[in-house]
């Protein structure tokens, strides 16, 4: 029989339980200023709100009990008994009577909001402007807000790209040649855009009349270099835009003189008038000293005609 009664109350309260227009709208809730994300999500019928009884009693720190239709919620010394279907409601043992009753959507229970938090005490704001149900416990500390984010760490510098040098510079920096025709070359310790090379030689570009390379130039003289020192310089820009501009210089010697003197002959005596005769390289300047054995010296220059 007992079964039977039972059977019977659930049956009447499923009855009496009021259908979800399908255009409900839900609506956000915060508590204490912090977001609450309800699942189910709230439910708007009638101009009153209806949330899911257990999400919004444990978020407001109740204990809930729900038995055979009827509910009972605990927050401190506040105890809260509702029955489903019914618009009777007791609190702290004291009848009250709410707007709508508690219904049953699916498998959840939804209740009027504003009953729900008022009696534990809460404060209810609705607003309406951005469809906003604000709940906040007198005496209750605001929910910090989160912490921001620490901002991501800007990444590492990009490593400066290597330099560009000359190597293997020909002739040697510093070096002395005799070769006046000696080829002139340089490599690039990594490659540069051939295009954006430029060779000067004592001043002079002599860009067009080189070879060059993204890994190298090569230089041969027309013509034989000049006696003395000599500067080159190479210009040019990498693919990641470094700079190349550097210079070395060389030395061009003239050939040693030499004098080979046949006649006389060395230590032998001759008269007061004799023929000085040797070879040597043709329009070299020879000077020629005679000393007699009396201090009187001759002096002459000539030049030899090969």
């Amino acid at each position: 029989m007992k079964h039977s009664v039972i059977a019977a109350a659930l049956a009447a309260a499923i009855v009496l339980t009021p259908a979800v227009p399908a255009g409900a709208q839900a609506v956000g809730v915060t508590i204490g200023g912090r977001s609450v994300a309800l699942n189910p999500a709230p439910i708007e019928q009638n101009g009153r709100v209806f949330v899911p009884l257990r999400g919004v009693f444990e978020q407001l720190g109740a204990t809930v009990v729900y038995s055979n239709g009827q509910i009972n919620a605990t927050r401190g010394a506040t105890t809260v008994s509702l029955t489903i279907g019914s618009t009777q409601a007791v609190i702290n043992g004291k009848q009250v009577y709410l707007d709508v009753a508690p219904f049953i959507v699916g498998n959840y229970t939804y209740v009027p909001l504003r009953f729900l938090a008022q009696s534990l005490g809460a404060a209810v704001n609705y607003v309406s402007s951005s469809n906003l149900v604000a709940i906040s416990m007198p005496g209750r500390a605001p929910y910090p807000p989160p912490a921001p984010r620490p901002p991501y760490p800007p990444p590492p510098p990009r490593p400066a790209p290597p330099p560009v040098n000359l190597t293997a510079v020909r002739p040697q920096n510093n070096a002395a040649i005799t070769n006046r025709f000696a080829t002139i070359s340089a490599g690039f310790t990594r490659p540069i855009v051939a295009s954006s090379v430029r060779v000067v030689l004592d001043g002079n570009g002599i860009t067009s009349q080189c070879s060059i390379t993204r890994n190298g130039i090569s230089y041969s003289p027309p013509a034989p270099l000049g006696y003395g020192w000599h500067t080159v310089r190479v210009a040019g820009v990498a693919g990641d835009g470094v700079s190349l501009d550097q210079n070395w210089k060389f030395y061009v010697a003239g050939a040693t003189t030499s004098l080979n003197i046949v006649a006389p002959a060395d230590g032998s005596t001759v008269a007061h008038t004799f023929d000085v005769r040797g070879n040597t390289v043709a329009g070299a300047t020879v000077q020629v000293v005679a000393q007699a054995g009396n201090q009187r010296q001759f002096r002459g220059t000539t030049v030899a005609n090969g």
